[in-house]
């Protein structure tokens, strides 16, 4: 239900779809706890921190916080060693949450791009050009739009 829900948001743009998305999402966490579905549960939150992170910035601002939180809370289900992938992928949805957070304006914008930069860097450490070829040049992307914005620092 949720996935439906953001679908709809990025055709229409409406921020009640997001809202229920949130909703949808929460209301499967009353299922989904970390104690018995762990992968669940982190993949989960990393949806919600999607999902804040669209609503910070369709101008709610204080919902960065909210993404911040839900990707940690996921990376401490996904680590390296037991989800190698989905860690590489949470620390994507991080890499992106600390760059939109630092075109803001609310917080220091270099100390985030560097926060970014670690964090594409870490997602690395998983998908190499070498067993990935298709997640490491989009991170080789995402990383460039970094590189750029430090550079106009």
């Amino acid at each position: 239900m949720a996935l439906a829900y953001e679908s709809l948001y990025s055709t229409n743009n409406n921020p009640d779809d997001l809202l229920n998305a949130r909703s949808a999402y929460e209301n499967a966490l009353g299922i989904y706890t970390r104690e018995k579905y762990p992968y669940d549960y982190g993949a989960i939150k990393i949806n919600i921190a999607t999902v804040f992170l669209k609503m910070a910035e369709a101008g709610k601002g204080e919902f960065y916080d909210y993404s911040r939180e839900a990707i940690e809370e996921a990376l401490n289900v996904f680590t390296v060693d037991t989800y190698p992938r989905d860690y590489a992928l949470a620390r994507i949805t991080q890499g992106d949450y600390y760059y939109k957070f630092s075109l803001s304006g609310q917080a220091d914008k270099k100390e985030n791009l560097d926060m970014a930069v670690g964090a594409y860097k870490e997602a690395l450490k998983v998908f190499s050009e070498a067993t990935y070829p298709d997640d490491y040049a989009i991170i080789q992307e995402k990383l460039a739009l970094v590189y750029a914005e430090i550079e106009k620092q």
